[in-house]
């Protein structure tokens, strides 16, 4: 059961991350370096996810300790997951967009 219980836990991530980087292969224009950091986004995303889901859970199943500073961590989670989601969407569809556009830029050969 502990086994089958981190499989599930850690089950995005090689999959996630063969997509995101057939994706990214070689982007004409885009910097290997932003590339680079951007094939990260959704994992930060998913950790802060995590990182949320454990304090809220340690807020409902012991409400009479928790502090405000927890519920303060928890918030800061809540917008710190918002706002990687926002940019790996962000950095997901601009990387879609340019491959539509060097897809659709090729000029058709003639045949002879």
């Amino acid at each position: 059961m502990h086994r089958n219980a981190i499989y599930h836990l850690l089950s995005p991530l090689p999959t996630g991350r063969k997509v995101i980087l057939r994706l990214a292969g070689p982007v004409k224009g885009w910097n290997a370096s932003l590339v680079r950091v951007g094939i990260y986004l959704p994992f930060m995303a998913m950790a802060f996810d995590y990182s949320e889901n454990l304090l809220i859970a340690r807020m409902i199943t012991d409400p009479d300790h928790a502090s405000t500073g927890l519920i303060k961590a928890a918030s800061v989670f809540t917008l710190l997951k918002g706002i990687s989601t926002s940019a790996s969407w962000w950095f997901i569809a601009m990387l879609g967009g340019s491959r539509l556009k060097s897809h659709f830029s090729k000029k058709p050969v003639k045949a002879v």
